[in-house]
Formats: structure tokens, sequence, C-alpha cells
């Protein structure tokens, strides 16, 4: 996975990029591949993120004010996640468990030979990957990417099945974080209940609600042409760019929305008139 091409990574500030690249290497070397387990030593505060702050700190160059901020807008923007004691990276989890069993799988074949356990095999692969990073920002890191985002449409079962034994151990939070509820007319829009509450507190319920009207009915009518999937990502595009709104305040027409055409969800597409 390349941080060079993670839409929701490209949403935090350059602090907490730096904060991920060194968590994300950390990560690779735990005992529990992609997660990292707040021990019972490790408690001092009862405030989790300060805590795990605290912990980090001792293999970051970085304070904790630093760190506890990081891992906040980190949480909140959904590139990390966490569950009780275990702040975890989902497509890392669900790599290594995969490589375990591949490995598993070879060995069971006489071809695992000579081969070490495959979340460390993974983690060598990636650091030598992560090293190109910069300059080989190639189609099968765009591929991942955009897997990562499926992963948001799994059954909570699929998803049980990707977090750690000791991030299990918390249902109700996960299914709060987890459970995709629709929005809309027609239903496209998708949201889990801490991504409608943020941003219900950042946009307001007018914004918020015109947002999912105007995505909701271009979906529609377009058959999700966009191919959206991270709907939390594109509403906040909608209401930065001002998707649906007249571009005579200077508002430009976001990535995803049409250049040559004017949507408006009561007509559809029409032509944008020369000026």
């Amino acid at each position: 996975m390349d941080f060079l091409t993670d839409e929701k990574l490209v949403e935090c500030s350059a602090e907490s990029t730096g904060v991920y690249i060194r968590l994300m290497c950390l990560m690779h070397k735990s005992e529990q591949y992609g997660a990292i387990l707040l021990k019972q030593k490790d408690k001092q505060t009862g405030k989790q993120i300060y805590d795990f702050a605290c912990k980090l700190m001792r293999q970051m160059p970085y304070d904790i004010e630093t760190i506890e901020r990081s891992l906040t807008e980190l949480l909140n923007e959904g590139v990390l996640s966490m569950d009780g004691d275990v702040l975890f990276q989902r497509r890392m989890v669900r790599d290594g468990k995969l490589s375990d069993t591949r490995a598993s799988a070879g060995k069971r074949g006489g071809q695992g030979r000579g081969q070490k356990n495959g979340a460390r095999a993974f983690a060598s692969r990636f650091a030598s990957d992560f090293a190109q990073a910069k300059t080989e920002a190639n189609a099968e890191n765009e591929i991942e990417i955009e897997n990562e985002y499926e992963i948001e449409d799994k059954s909570e079962d699929e998803d049980n099945r990707d977090i750690p034994k000791e991030a299990n151990t918390s249902l109700p939070a996960r299914e709060k974080m987890s459970r995709l509820r629709k929005y809309g007319q027609y239903g496209w829009v998708k949201l889990t209940d801490d991504q409608y509450e943020r941003l219900q507190r950042e946009l307001g319920d007018a914004e918020l609600q015109r947002c999912i009207d105007y995505i909701d009915e271009s979906a529609q009518i377009t058959k999700n042409k966009n191919k959206w999937r991270d709907w939390n990502l594109v509403i906040r595009k909608c209401s930065r760019d001002r998707w649906g709104l007249s571009v005579k305040g200077g508002a430009a027409p976001g990535r995803d929305q049409p250049h040559s055409a004017e949507f408006k969800p009561s007509t559809g597409f029409r032509k944008a008139e020369s000026s």
C-alpha cells in the first residue's frame, strides 16, 4: 500500500503523515502483525490515545502532544482503527493473516521450504517496496488502495475476521464503528453512525443533508459512473468543492464532478453555458 496514493491519508496533516509512517514500521515488527496492544503496564491515565502516545514516544522522535494529536486525526479520518486496547491498521491485519494462510498452505504442499513466517516475509517485502514508494506509485498500488475502501462494504462477519482477537472483545463498540446505514432517497450513500455524527458536527445538518441528497441522486442517475465507494470522503469533497452550487462564487468542480456538464439532481446533466 503506497501512502502517497492513500486518499484518506491525504486528508491528514504532514505532521500526522510522519507519525503514521513511523507507526507502520513499528506495526510491521510487532508481535501481532499490523497491531499494537496497550499492555497493562502502559495504562497510566485511563485515556487510551494519550496512553498510546506515551508508549509510542519511546520509539519515535516526537513529543507526546504531537503523537496524541496525530493519532486522533488518523483515527478520525479512518486511516487507523482502535478497539479496546488495540490500535491497528485494518489492511495490514488482513494481509498478515493472508500471508500466514499462504505460508501454511505452501508448507503442506512442500512449497514452503526456506520461507519464513508469512507475516515476517511480508514485512521484508514491504520494507523493500516502501523505499521505492516516492518514485513508483504504480497501478498495483492504486488497486490496493481501491480494495482497501471496499472493506467498508463487507458484512459484519467479514469485518470481525480481519480484527485481532483482542479487538473482538468489545462488540458493541465494533458494531457502532463498522455497521453501515443507507442515506438518501435511493440509498446509495452509506455511512457508519460515527461517520454520520462526525460529518454532522463538522458540516451542520443542512449542509450534510444537501450533500447526501446531491450525491445520492447523482449516483442514481449515472448508476454511480464515478465508482464512488468511500462515501464519507465524497461528502467532504462535495461540501468543500461546493458541488451542485453555482460556480459564480469561484468554486471549481471537484475531481469526481464532471467538468463538461453541470449536474442538477432534478433534471440530470446539461451542457455548461459558454461564457
